[in-house]
């Protein structure tokens, strides 16, 4: 049977248009740190909040965490040695290998102190 155009259109005007719904997700621990994102096949658990697209397809989660509802970016603490010129504090390690720590009980003659900071 071929359709006539008033009937084709009568039929077309006939179809409901699909919503698609897209459901983003980021989950966490109970730190609140951010685990993983999903988009589709969510896991079970009831840590997780909505997130948009945009973070979904685009940020990496290694340092983002869940406060208060919200996902924040929480940047990472990093601890560096410097090096002291002088050693009345910080500890004793071999010159240009700051990991060969040189215990107090040993002798080296080529050392430089470092202190342990956080920036």
């Amino acid at each position: 049977m071929i359709l006539g155009e008033e009937e084709f259109l009568q039929a077309f005007s006939n179809i409901v248009p699909v919503t698609v719904i897209e459901d983003y997700r980021a989950y966490y621990d109970a730190e609140g740190c951010v685990t993983g994102f999903a988009g589709s096949g969510f896991p079970d658990g009831d840590n997780w909040i909505s997130i948009d697209r945009e973070l979904y397809i685009t940020h990496n989660w290694t340092n983002l965490h869940v406060v208060d509802g919200k996902i924040v970016y929480i940047a990472p603490v990093y601890y560096y040695h410097f090096s002291l010129t002088r050693g009345t504090k910080g500890f004793k390690v071999v010159k240009y290998h700051a990991g060969l720590v040189v215990e107090s009980d040993e002798e080296y003659t080529d050392i430089e102190f470092y202190d342990k900071r956080n920036n």
